[in-house]
């Protein structure tokens, strides 16, 4: 996997929104969505922090359109 970039979507009082592009070993362009309460993540380096606080999974079907 490499890193293409990192875009925040969205600053609420709480969290962050961000969609980072990255690039398959195959070659496929992909984003990921994240949540953070960090509110400055700019870089790569940014997305392994020193001291983590908390893990959040989004878990759905097979199909991918239900939410659990």
């Amino acid at each position: 996997m490499r890193f293409r970039n990192i875009r925040k979507e969205y600053q609420g009082d709480y969290f962050s929104c961000y969609r980072i592009g990255y690039e398959t070993e195959s070659g496929s362009k992909k984003i990921y969505e994240m949540i953070s309460r960090d509110p400055d993540i700019i870089q790569q380096e940014d997305l392994n922090p020193k001291n983590p606080d908390a893990v959040i999974m989004i878990i759905h079907d097979i199909t991918g359109e239900k939410y659990f």
